[in-house]
């Protein structure tokens, strides 16, 4: 993403570059024009001067362009010269060598018929102050509505405005022609000065040169064969046709998904979009959601005025996503050629069908009702091609039976104590992304509470937990969390030999590996003490291999080069370090695990709220993560023996450190979903692959 805003800040920096010389090559290029122009008396006098007259007043207007050689209307055809021009009269194969478009001003002005008005002249003498536009890509309306006092001043009409003063002050003559985006294109117009509309309709087109950046011209050329067939520029082509046929104008534009929505079959959807459809946050595609969308960039209220707009020219390169199923980094990951293109990752998905790359459940992402209900409302997808259609159809074959894997014990890590609820809630995002707060779905809770105890024992065993492995300090704590039925063993941090300890670690409930109850302790802790207390497993939490211990658990979060935050920072005091949790758990699953190893797997780790601004987050952990990793580590287990298959998560209730199973606020019980999921997983690998 970094590489992409870079280029992005490039290109930009390049168009502002070409704008300012356009700027000055154009005042120069037209310098005096307005000056030189036939004033108005004179113009209606030459136009009752028949042929003489009426080819001075074009020869003078400034308008005619002799070094033409077709037309730039919309009947494609060689224009002719001034004088052959002017004895043809109104007629609509006539093309003139100027900015204007014959047949479409003569249907528009039907009373010229039968008359000898060449109809740019006519346009001059009486169209303008008429309200007849010279050109489908000029909106003389909404122009004259901007320009009407400076036409006056200099009694000029709307399409000399444009040519002499207009372009180079950045008015555009039509909303889908966006002169500044034109000209950042092209270094032939920063040289010449040539008006970008002129220049677009005579050859930009040709050139892959886009007149705004919901329209993509060469795409829609490519999707419609008759439109390249037609020999004109593709926005000409979709305003005189192809919007009233219901062509899309972009990839990311859906016409027929968009009028649904606005109940309206007719007229230009892309034109009604930018009047009032994106403010509406009405989707321009069923892929595309503006209400997540805007949710995402409300920091940018830019954004609002068009979502989708936005998101092509900025919100892509910062790894904005389009939609809460849409992952924009992971495709660009997935694709690196699709990072290079210059598309947003969902133009590019659209335009190639490729298929999404494989992920879990969404990363840092909350549920937005707005969207969600949005997304419900148009609850349908004209486009299947667009999906893995072998996948989609392997999905629907009958899954072939499989080997249910040993049973394996999965143990969560449950605090005993309450965590510090206002850093829990006080916790902000650091960086674009950035999963903060992180919140649990019940509010803030004592786990010592016997309800909530009950709750959670009740909600681990429905999700297929083993127990809990609780973590205690006090006699008082074991008491409290070991008054259920629930499989248990403990991590205990208190004295040596605590009776509370044994007397818990010796009844029915607590969990036992080679028939012995299972106790966690620190690497340092009196290792001689514990075994003299009692016939116990004990387990080491961390840290290099201790004498002693029968088994021990990895370290959480080994050292390793963090990759950094994937999105601009947020937090100007940010000093922490980000790591990739789905290429860190690749390296755990990976690592071979030493025979006194018992897994562990970690949901997520993130201590922002202990360190707001120097915390170490595992950025990217999500519910479809934690099942990889799981499924993983079951399979480990399942090769060991009996009574050794046992593997430990981390953690359920640990808020502080951004790790827990218990439902939450954004997640719901996808956690715990995640873990019951991967229990089951291997009912669904057929039997020939479960045995390799």
């Amino acid at each position: 993403m970094a590489r992409r805003r870079a280029a992005r800040e490039a290109r930009e920096r390049l168009g502002e570059a070409r704008w300012e010389a356009f700027q000055a090559a154009s005042r120069k290029r037209y310098a005096g024009s307005a000056a030189r122009r036939v004033p108005p008396p004179l113009a209606r006098l030459l136009a009752r001067g028949k042929t003489p007259g009426r080819v001075l007043l074009l020869r003078l207007s400034g308008l005619w362009a002799p070094e033409l050689e077709m037309s730039l209307g919309s009947a494609p055809g060689p224009a002719l010269p001034l004088s052959a021009y002017v004895r043809a009269g109104p007629d609509p194969a006539a093309q003139p060598r100027a900015l204007f478009d014959q047949a479409c001003y003569l249907k528009s002005a039907p009373a010229l018929a039968g008359s000898r008005w060449p109809p740019l002249a006519h346009y001059l003498v009486v169209g303008d102050s008429h309200g007849l536009s010279p050109h489908p890509l000029f909106d003389l309306s909404a122009y004259r509505a901007r320009h009407g006092a400076e036409m006056s001043a200099g009694r000029l009409t709307a399409l000399e405005h444009f040519i002499f003063q207009g372009a180079a002050a950045g008015t555009d003559p039509h909303p889908l022609f966006r002169v500044r985006d034109y000209v950042a294109q092209s270094d032939e117009l920063a040289e010449t000065g040539e008006n970008p509309l002129l220049h677009y309709l005579r050859r930009g087109w040709r050139e892959g040169l886009e007149p705004h950046p919901l329209f993509a011209g060469a795409w829609y050329l490519e999707r419609y064969p008759h439109a390249q067939a037609a020999g004109i520029a593709p926005l000409l082509h979709y305003l005189t046709e192809g919007a009233a046929d219901g062509l899309d104008p972009h990839p990311l534009f859906d016409v027929a998904a968009y009028r649904r929505q606005r109940h309206s079959g007719a007229g230009d959807a892309l034109l009604d979009y930018l009047a009032g459809g994106a403010r509406a946050k009405v989707s321009p595609n069923p892929h595309f959601s503006p209400a997540y969308y805007l949710e995402e960039a409300v920091d940018r209220p830019q954004a609002a005025a068009n979502p989708l707009q936005h998101y092509l020219t900025l919100g892509s390169f910062e790894g904005l996503w389009p939609s809460p199923d849409f992952d924009e980094a992971a495709y660009f990951a997935a694709y690196p050629d699709a990072a290079e293109s210059g598309l947003s990752a969902l133009e590019h998905w659209v335009r190639s069908r490729a298929a999404r790359p494989a992920r879990g459940a969404s990363v840092g992402r909350e549920v937005s009702a707005e969207a969600l209900f949005a997304d419900l409302r148009r609850a349908a997808d004209p486009d299947p091609a667009a999906y893995d259609t072998a996948a989609y159809e392997a999905l629907r074959q009958p899954r072939a039976g499989g080997t249910p894997r040993p049973p394996v014990k999965v143990v969560a890590f449950r605090h005993s104590r309450s965590p510090d609820w206002s850093a829990v809630v006080r916790a902000l995002p650091n960086f674009r992304g950035h999963l903060q707060p992180r919140l649990p779905a019940d509010g803030s809770v004592d786990p010592a509470d016997p309800k909530v105890l009950r709750r959670d024992t009740e909600l681990a065993a429905r999700y297929g937990l083993a127990g809990f492995c609780h973590e205690v300090a006090s006699a008082a704590a074991v008491t409290a969390v070991t008054a259920t039925d629930f499989p248990f063993c403990l991590a205990w941090s208190g004295p040596v030999a605590a009776p509370a300890v044994l007397a818990a670690l010796a009844s029915d409930p607590a969990l036992k590996l080679d028939g012995r109850p299972i106790l966690v302790l620190p690497p340092r802790a009196d290792v001689a003490a514990w075994r003299a207390a009692g016939d116990l497993f004990l387990v080491q939490r961390g840290g290099a291999a201790a004498a002693g211990f029968d088994a021990r658990l990895p370290d959480l979060a080994p050292p390793r080069a963090p990759e950094g935050p994937p999105g601009p920072v947020i937090n100007p005091d940010f000093r922490g370090l980000v790591h990739d949790h789905r290429a860190l758990m690749a390296e755990r699953m990976a690592a071979a695990l030493a025979q006194d190893e018992l897994p562990l797997v970690a949901a997520a780790h993130d201590t922002t709220p202990r360190a707001q601004d120097t915390p170490v987050v595992w950025h990217g952990a999500s519910p479809g993560a934690l099942q990889a990793w799981l499924e993983h580590a079951l399979d480990l287990a399942a090769a060991r023996a009996p009574d050794r298959r046992l593997v430990f998560l981390h953690a359920w209730n640990d808020w502080e450190s951004g790790a827990a199973l218990s439902p939450d606020r954004r997640f719901g019980h996808g956690w715990l979903e995640a873990v019951a999921n991967a229990a089951d997983a291997d009912l669904l690998t057929p039997a020939a692959e479960a045995t390799r």
